[in-house]
Order: structure tokens, then sequence, then C-alpha cells
């Protein structure tokens, strides 16, 4: 359809502008870098699936990792869409599906590169209260109540970037063997994903 057509064309525009600014930023580079550094060792199996990077990461951390969906029962949009309970021997990672694969991916991805990253800023007793579902705290963190609990709280903390960003890089190296959803959503974001280069210039001779 031909709106479908204008709409990820101003799309594509929009996201080239963004990445173009994004790779002027001195910061954003330094921080890509270090993701980068930190992540070169992450066993991403091939083809790529987010069950396998998870075995592989078992298998790395000497640790069980379990992936648990969140009902919408377990909150409204208050609530954080993904969370990471790190408790002694495993980490459960919970997380509420999104309305295309490659958002529901992305969260997941988050909260293992928060696992892979080692990361250990906690929520505090406020946030966990405001964030957590009430389900969750009370099946989960009660039977656990010295666990790390991670959430999308703090966007602009360090930790935070790192996961966000590491996440993208995660699917960038994975991205040629996954299967992209065909709904309109995964197939605009993985065009996005992976904007057509500009043309080179040939050198004059």
């Amino acid at each position: 359809m031909r709106w479908r057509r204008d709409f990820l064309r101003r799309a594509l525009a929009r996201e080239h502008e963004g990445l173009f600014a994004w790779r002027r930023d001195p910061s954003r580079r330094a921080l890509v870098k270090e993701c980068e550094r930190l992540l070169a060792d992450l066993p991403i199996p091939s083809p790529f699936s987010v069950e396998a990077l998870v075995r592989n990461m078992e298998e790395a951390l000497g640790r069980q990792i379990r992936l648990i969906p969140m009902d919408d029962r377990d909150g409204g949009l208050g609530t954080a869409c993904g969370l990471r309970v790190k408790a002694p021997g495993f980490t459960l990672i919970l997380y509420r599906r999104r309305s295309s694969r490659n958002q529901t991916v992305h969260i997941i991805l988050h909260e293992l590169s928060h696992e892979w990253l080692d990361h250990g800023t906690s929520l505090t007793d406020e946030q966990v209260k405001k964030y957590v579902p009430k389900r969750i705290r009370e099946e989960v963190l009660r039977r656990f109540p010295g666990a790390l609990v991670q959430g999308r709280v703090d966007f602009d903390s360090l930790e935070e970037k790192q996961a966000e960003l590491s996440a993208s890089l995660i699917k960038r190296l994975g991205r040629r063997l996954s299967v992209t959803g065909d709904d309109m959503v995964s197939l605009l974001e993985h065009s996005l994903a992976h904007p057509v280069a500009p043309p080179r210039r040939r050198p004059n001779r």
C-alpha cells in the first residue's frame, strides 16, 4: 500500500537524521566502543535465537537463567516492562510481551545485557512497590528476599544506557541469521535497524 511506503520512507528519513547526529556525539561513540568491548566474549549463537543465547550464557556464567513472561494481570502501564531478579545461583528475566516480536526481544536482550555485564544496581524498596507488579512481589521477591532487583526505571544511568545499547548491538550481531516478524511494526523496525548506506563516492581519476 502507498501509505505504508510513505510511512516507512518518512520513518527512515528520521532515523538517518538521528543516526548521523548520533555518530557526531563523542560520548555516544565512546559508549559504543565500551559496550563492544564488554560484549566481545558474549557467546552469540549461530543461528541466532534468544533461547540459544540464554543457553550459551548459562554455560559461560555457570548459573541458571529463566525467561518468564508477565501477564496483563501483572500490573498496568506504570509497571516495568522488563525486570531482572538475581538470586544466588540463578537469575529470573521477567518481561512483558509487546506489540511486535522485535520489541519483545529487545526487552529480553536489555535484561540479559544487565546479566552479562554483571550490573549490580538494585531498585529501592519504594521503586519495587511502584514498578514491580504485586503478584511478582508476592510470588517471587518474597521467596528470595535478598535478591537483586533491576528494572528499566532510571534511563539516564550508565548501567541503563549500557544495557539499552548492548541490546541493540546484540541484535545487530545476530541479525543476518535472525528471523524477522512479518507484521508491519516488525518490518518497519527491521528496516530501521538496517538502514541503507549511502553510495560511496568514487575517487576522481
